[in-house]
């Protein structure tokens, strides 16, 4: 596979990269796993959620937004 980056993001890669003593390419490679691994995750996630509505396991929504208000507090 081949990924084509603007000369913006080449440029800003090399720059990111000579901070932190490491080549673009490896920033790259990481970022694409970062992204997949996160994916995944977030994947399951949802996932894990339809089971759990599947099931009729809900949470009341006055739950939802304390942890929510609790979560914006913190």
């Amino acid at each position: 596979m081949e990924v084509r980056l603007s000369e913006t993001q080449e440029d800003e890669l090399a720059r990111i990269g000579a901070r932190y003593g490491r080549s673009a390419h490896e920033l790259a490679l990481e970022a694409l796993e970062h992204f997949i691994l996160e994916e995944a995750r977030f994947c399951a996630h949802v996932q894990a959620g339809i089971d759990a509505a599947d099931r009729g396991d809900f949470v009341e929504p006055s739950k939802v937004w304390a942890q929510a208000e609790r979560g914006l507090k913190a």
